[in-house]
């Protein structure tokens, strides 16, 4: 019995790693393949990286299926990122109520990921202190401050969003 090829909370590097696992293959047999490092393929399972047209079509390739089926259901996926997107030019661009109301629509959005959960509990401590509502900003952050460091958090790109200094400001840090 073999696995469906999609499942709904299924995302690309996990889809890469389930079809390379079903089809037995090394991560260096797929990466040699593919023509990249196995680190590559190890941070592309990881949705640590979005490969390149050229690594998808080598990809879909690779485990004998048309490019389609490797990235099905993907377009939902980049509604998501985009509206993110879309609200951090807004923030850029000091719109702190219009980024506020993409923030409530994309909150429910199925295909959030955990990190896209916390980028948007950012985003809206942000669009608070655009606002002036320093002590609301800071009540957002704070808990997400405990919650990263009580996990030991080192992502370097989320802890630079964060910064609190003199208690109430707010440096957005993106890139």
């Amino acid at each position: 019995m073999s696995t469906p090829l999609h499942t709904k909370s299924e995302t690309l590097g996990a889809r890469v790693k389930r079809l390379r696992t079903e089809r037995e293959m090394s991560q260096e047999k797929l990466a040699d393949f593919c023509g990249v490092t196995n680190g590559w393929i190890s941070k592309l399972e990881k949705d640590k990286y979005w490969p390149s047209p050229e690594l998808i079509t080598n990809l879909s390739a690779a485990f004998k299926i048309p490019v389609h089926e490797l990235l099905q259901e993907e377009d939902k996926r980049m509604e998501v990122v985009s509206r993110i997107k879309l609200i951090e030019v807004l923030l850029e661009r000091n719109k702190p109520f219009e980024a506020e109301s993409y923030i409530l629509e994309v909150e429910g959005h199925p295909e959030l990921t955990t990190k896209d959960k916390l980028v948007l509990r950012i985003h809206y401590a942000e669009c608070l202190y655009q606002q002036a509502k320093h002590q609301e900003s800071l009540l957002v952050l704070i808990p997400i401050i405990e919650e990263l460091e009580s996990t030991n958090h080192h992502d370097a790109i989320i802890l630079s969003w964060v910064s609190v200094d003199n208690g109430c400001k707010i440096s957005n840090i993106n890139g």
